[in-house]
């Protein structure tokens, strides 16, 4: 394998020439290039990339609504020991020291038979 080195001067002369002239008379050249090409009689659009802000927003919306709705508290009136998860008779918190005591982890039946 030979070894480049970057300071050598080339061995070999480049074989492309550029005519004299050629880029101070490039740009009047591409403009005209540019002005001769056929232009477009109507500009495509993209009806979904137009909408797409609006059907984001209005899917955040629906979805916002959906789960107010869902997770929304159903009290009967204006009293706290109505709404749900609170315990506002005996039987219901019988049922709830029930559901402790029958469940599988045994925590409160540990401790009551720990003397």
């Amino acid at each position: 394998m030979s070894k480049f080195d970057i300071n050598a001067p080339v061995s070999t002369p480049n074989p492309f020439v550029v005519p004299e002239g050629y880029f101070s008379q490039f740009p009047a050249r591409l403009m005209q290039r540019i002005h001769s090409l056929p232009q477009p009689e109507s500009t495509a659009t993209m009806r979904l990339v137009r909408w797409l802000p609006f059907i984001g927003v209005a899917s955040v919306a629906a979805m916002l609504l959906l789960f107010m709705h869902v997770a929304a508290p159903s009290t009967l009136g204006n009293d706290p020991a109505s709404a749900p998860g609170v315990a506002s008779t005996a039987s219901q918190t019988d049922e709830a020291y029930d559901y402790l005591i029958l469940s599988d982890d045994n925590l409160l039946t540990s401790y009551a038979n720990d003397n």
